[in-house]
């Protein structure tokens, strides 16, 4: 049982810094400065939220790619009116779409590092 208190003096900066930090590890400032006292590692829900928004974003783009795929290689003889027009206004807003994923994905990526 904690029943112990310590009490540690710090400036504003250091305080706020020490909550944000708390924070981005998903602990209590009581835990976080626990755990950096007595060495334990600290692993951050930051990192890993990215990894499953990068997952996620990645399968997104992988499904666009595949149906943009079917849509341009699916001929006159075989066509299904599921997929819609081909004019060239759809295409592109297809390409942007797929642009704007790949932005994402690179964004994300940017936070693992």
């Amino acid at each position: 049982m904690r029943d112990k208190l310590l009490t540690i003096k710090v400036n504003t900066e250091e305080k706020v810094a020490l909550i944000a930090q708390a924070k981005q590890a998903n602990m209590s400032l009581s835990r976080y400065l626990r755990s950096l006292g007595l060495g334990y590692p600290l692993h951050s829900t930051v990192d890993l939220q990215a990894v499953i928004q990068l997952k996620n974003s990645a399968a997104n783009l992988g499904r666009l790619g595949g149906l943009f795929k079917l849509w341009l290689s699916n001929t006159k003889e075989e066509w299904d009116p599921r997929l819609g027009d081909r004019s060239s206004f759809k295409v592109e807003l297809l390409v942007k779409e797929i642009e704007q994923n790949k932005q994402e994905l690179l964004e994300i990526a940017r936070r693992l590092f």
